[in-house]
């Protein structure tokens, strides 16, 4: 997908995380909004991956 569209997006779904009521629904789910960039949400979810893929090594998890 073309970077303008996705930076588009990107400032558009920041809006909406930021609007009050938006938060106090997300904070009722005990989620909290953590608007970014699209390299932050990226490293996010490699940290993410490697924790969790490490977790389920340790633990040797399997899907049942």
């Amino acid at each position: 997908m073309p970077a303008p569209i996705l930076e588009r997006w990107n400032a558009e779904l920041i809006k909406v995380l930021k609007a009050p009521d938006v938060i106090e629904q997300l904070n009722k789910h005990g989620l909290t909004p953590l608007p970014g960039t699209r390299d932050e949400l990226g490293r996010y979810m490699q940290s993410e991956y490697a924790t969790w893929g490490r977790v389920i090594r340790e633990r040797k998890i399997t899907a049942e």
